[in-house]
């Protein structure tokens, strides 16, 4: 049943001729982000008992899930590098820009993770970026508190929208022609990739309720580890969508290859009698 959900997903908002993912494909994208929670879950659980090690395991500036969002990041390049170099089989010029605007962000992102290198190397912050840094570390994001959710709260809502209500649209049976009609279904997210999006404002919603519980502390380490888990998948939202968009471009221009090659060889057959 999941799995044709999911196709029925993929489909939504694509035109008609369209082709569907294979069925192992949609599944992973099931399977990663739940995997990647299961994972942070006993990584956590494991380290809980010793005194000190969730702060540091999990919830620290060092910590897994840190760098596990900079190391993701990163390696959402991947994907939109081969969309561009692959950038003549796309359907539209305006998609290279496109790509490249989230290959800028995920580079800002997952050097700011990391303070572009201090937390991996730590070197001392200069004197006349920590006086204007409230933590104290070689990144933009802590210059205020509106540096730090401005772009959080952009992307969340983003993602809240094509990742959580979308699907929610599809799943519930509302019209989606609209966007097959126009040339945004070619960059709208699938509605398939919904996992992550899920996973990561279960863990909002998980924040939120720690944060007001009695005596709670927002540099707690529970309240920390939840915090970066939703960052964590909202990249992976990300760069799942990249990786979508990718898969999608090559199945296109495969079925365009073996049409090509299908009427070759019915214009050969059909001159040879």
């Amino acid at each position: 049943m999941l799995a044709s959900l999911q196709r029925r997903l993929a489909l939504a908002g694509r035109p008609s001729e369209e082709i569907a993912p294979s069925r192992p494909y949609l599944m992973r994208h099931v399977l990663v982000p739940v995997a990647m929670l299961l994972a942070l879950l006993l990584a956590g659980a494991a380290a809980a008992p010793v005194p000190g090690a969730y702060a540091l395991l999990i919830a620290s500036e060092q910590g897994v899930v840190e760098n596990a969002t900079a190391l993701l990041a990163l390696a959402g390049l991947v994907p939109a590098l081969g969309l561009i170099r692959d950038r003549r089989s796309l359907p539209s010029r305006w998609i290279v820009p496109w790509i490249a605007c989230f290959m800028l962000g995920l580079l800002f992102i997952a050097g700011e993770e990391i303070s572009w290198g201090q937390q991996w190397f730590r070197w001392d912050t200069p004197e006349w970026i920590g006086a204007v840094n409230t933590q104290n570390e070689t990144n933009l994001h802590n210059y205020a508190q509106w540096t730090e959710d401005l772009p959080k709260t952009v992307l969340s809502l983003a993602i809240l929208l094509t990742g959580i209500l979308w699907p929610i649209w599809v799943a519930a049976g509302g019209p989606s022609g609209w966007i097959a009609r126009s040339s945004l279904h070619w960059i709208w997210p699938s509605a398939a990739l919904w996992p992550s999006a899920v996973i990561a404002f279960g863990l909002r919603i998980a924040e939120r309720v720690v944060a007001n519980l009695p005596g709670a502390d927002s540099g707690a380490p529970l309240f920390r580890s939840l915090r970066e888990g939703l960052e964590l998948f909202l990249i992976l939202f990300v760069v799942a969508y990249l990786v979508d968009l990718r898969a999608r471009y090559r199945r296109r221009a495969a079925h365009a290859r073996a049409h090509a090659g299908m009427t070759g060889m019915a214009y050969a057959r059909s001159s040879r009698r």
